[in-house]
């Protein structure tokens, strides 16, 4: 493959380019004795919401033997025994990590591509992948180098140019959006509330693709994207399992598998088609069985709260209830605008949510109990973070 003099990645202030880049990083690898099933572990800005025992616990299960560490999230490196290379962001030849780089370059420029061994096999382990842990401790698994050619290296193979930013800051999209020529761009619903609530937010000249992952989103913010010229394509799926087709099945008397009805009652199995080449030897019938139960169905509950005027974001649990055993709780924020007109009124807004429910859903389907927070507790990626939040409803219950 040819690697053209393109852009990489925007900022720093000068366009980088991959071929160097990536050249000089192998090579600089290689130099500090990193080896074929050795584990490299990099800490970036996107990392900002681990905290430094999860941070721990994925480097001491992953034995990473080298890390490269942004210059903001140097504490959460303290006391690691293996090497650390700190960026500082800037670029320039005295940063650590353009000096780290700088010890393959030698070796890049006499060798170029010739120097480095390529992968052969497509089945090779590529990378570990820890869970965001919405529901509890992170968990790995190991994607192997086919996967990655689908999704997080196409924009490589592309040769797309790729805008980066160091925190979630919603002027700075905007900025992006309308002066550095974005057409694609990925974000959980959570953020992707924020970007189309934010000032600076206006209608597109031209069409800006969104990819949608991590929840659900509802149909309020499908609507006000679009009606901002961004066209949101929502995709589900397990982060290490790509696949071109998800489904909803269940085992037939025959022993094969079929999709399930669309009528919100029959359980099924969440699975995903495979290369049945591939993977026949771990997977029965060409299907990986992810485990995850589902029914086919529209959640018409996440969709009626958020479509009160005044809610910004939604999550519904389940809290014991002593005589139906359990009953939806909801934890809702508010629009920025709304937030004054229920300052300290907070149990007359769970009142007249609820009167905004009747109508629109059965009785037994409107929470019981709504909290007005000012922020949902989210992981990293800007998943909602239940188990979070079931802890702190038993927290509140232990109090009665």
């Amino acid at each position: 493959m040819a690697f053209q003099p393109t852009p990489a990645s925007l900022p720093p202030p000068n366009p980088v380019y991959r071929a160097q880049r990536v050249q000089n990083l192998a090579y600089a690898l290689i130099q500090a004795g990193i080896r074929p099933g050795d584990r490299v572990a990099v800490i970036a800005p996107n990392c900002t919401r681990l905290t430094k025992p999860e941070v721990d616990y994925i480097l001491q299960h992953s034995d990473a033997k080298l890390i490269l560490v942004d210059h903001e999230f140097t504490h959460l490196v303290e006391g690691v025994r293996a090497r650390v290379i700190i960026s500082q962001d800037t670029g320039r030849i005295d940063d650590p990590y353009e000096q780290f780089l700088t010890s393959g370059r030698l070796f890049s420029n006499e060798q170029s591509w010739a120097g480095l061994e390529l992968e052969p096999d497509e089945g090779a382990n590529a990378a570990l992948c820890y869970t965001s842990g919405t529901t509890g401790k992170d968990t790995t698994n190991v994607p192997r180098m086919r996967l990655d050619y689908s999704y997080p290296w196409a924009n490589v193979l592309a040769y797309a140019t790729q805008v980066t930013i160091r925190a979630v800051r919603y002027d700075i999209v905007w900025n992006h959006f309308l002066h550095s020529g974005v057409t694609h761009y990925c974000a959980a619903p959570t953020v992707q509330i924020g970007i189309i609530s934010a000032p600076e937010a206006r209608g597109l000249n031209k069409p800006i693709y969104a990819i949608i992952a991590g929840s659900a989103p509802t149909s309020d913010l499908i609507g006000r994207l679009e009606k901002a010229g961004i066209q949101p394509i929502h995709v589900y799926g397990l982060t290490f399992a790509t696949a071109e087709e998800t489904r909803v099945v269940v085992k037939g008397s025959d022993g094969r598998l079929k999709d399930v009805p669309e009528d919100g009652k029959t359980l099924g199995e969440i699975v995903y088609f495979k290369d049945p080449e591939a993977t026949n030897k771990a997977f029965q019938g060409g299907y990986f069985s992810t485990g995850d139960l589902a029914i086919r169905a529209i959640d018409k509950l996440l969709k009626e709260i958020a479509s009160h005027p005044d809610v910004l974001e939604v999550a519904v649990v389940a809290r014991p209830h002593r005589i139906w055993g359990e009953r939806p709780s909801a934890f809702v924020t508010l629009k920025k605008e709304s937030m004054k007109n229920w300052t300290g009124e907070h149990k007359k807004f769970e009142s007249t949510l609820k009167q905004w429910l009747r109508g629109k859903l059965p009785g037994f389907a409107i929470p019981e109990w709504v909290d007005v927070v000012e922020e949902l507790p989210k992981t990293s990626t800007g998943k909602i973070q239940k188990n979070i939040l079931r802890q702190r409803l038993s927290a509140t219950m232990a109090k009665l």
